[in-house]
């Protein structure tokens, strides 16, 4: 791993995200998750109150074990452990996804996405860990931002179709099809662009085959269901923006320029 690595600065960093983490998590979740429910319900939306039941407890779980993650990462850090940085980033990828989606329904129902509250600064932390406690080719802290967005795009993906499936069920009794079948594609290829985000900074050398596998799944399961939905109700459809993402770091990684960035950075000591 080249760079030295700011233990202190990350001690004091993963300590404190630990603690927003657990503590902002269950607060927000036990306020403001029977909130959703009920706006969900208040405007007619049963299928949205369904999501809201499952998928935002889900999420939380994901949440706390990030931060749970991390304060592991503040003890490694304090014992300038030299797998700490990497724990670090695990702990705040994971955070990032536990605490991103949950600001959709809460904004689309009227309330305010108080989600951000946690989001926003485990960002901030994303940055710093990168940025300062151990500095990151700037090209790579982009490479892996961008993939962080395939990775929250995709997983909600998963989440849009199931939806529809709940809203197929309802209507005909039995699942969309296409729906189904991308439903889990979707959310497999957000864990994949999670593992490819920290493997991607710990400059693993398999990063590369794990991002291009990322850009498969996440752009064969949401092309296909963006394009029915634009073709059934017309304009921009929420499915799209998962494919065009994935398929964008896909054709880069099949490039021999894109391949360049990512193995001169794994490969560099």
């Amino acid at each position: 791993m080249t760079n030295r690595v700011n233990y202190s600065l990350g001690a004091i960093v993963s300590l404190a995200g630990s603690l927003l983490g657990i503590v902002g998590f269950l607060w927000l979740f036990t306020e403001w998750w029977p909130r959703m429910f009920a706006a969900e319900m208040a405007k007619g939306r049963p299928d949205e109150a369904f999501i809201v039941t499952f998928i935002i407890p889900a999420l939380n779980d994901v949440g706390i074990i990030g931060s749970v993650v991390l304060a592991v990462a503040a003890w490694g850090f304090f014992k300038q452990k030299t797998w700490a940085w990497g724990v670090s980033m695990a702990g705040i990828v994971l955070m990032m996804q536990g605490s991103f989606f949950p600001m959709i329904p809460a904004a689309s129902s009227g309330l305010a996405p108080m989600y951000a509250i946690l989001f926003v600064p485990v960002f901030a932390m994303y940055l710093i860990m990168t940025l300062f406690v151990r500095k990151v080719d700037g090209k790579i802290v982009t490479l892996s931002i961008v993939a962080g967005m395939a990775y929250v795009l995709t997983f909600m993906n998963g989440i849009a179709a199931t939806n529809r499936i709940w809203l197929s069920i309802e209507a005909h009794g039995l699942g969309d099809s296409l729906f189904v079948a991308v439903e889990r594609l979707n959310w497999y290829a957000a864990i994949a662009w999670g593992i490819f985000v920290v493997a991607l900074l710990m400059q693993q050398k398999w990063a590369l085959p794990v991002g291009i596998g990322a850009g498969i799944m996440g752009f064969a399961g949401g092309i296909l269901i963006a394009y029915v939905s634009m073709a059934s109700h017309g304009g921009f459809s929420m499915f799209t923006a998962g494919p065009i993402f994935s398929g964008l770091l896909l054709v880069m990684f099949l490039l021999p320029k894109g391949q360049k960035v990512v193995t001169d950075w794994v490969e560099k000591e």
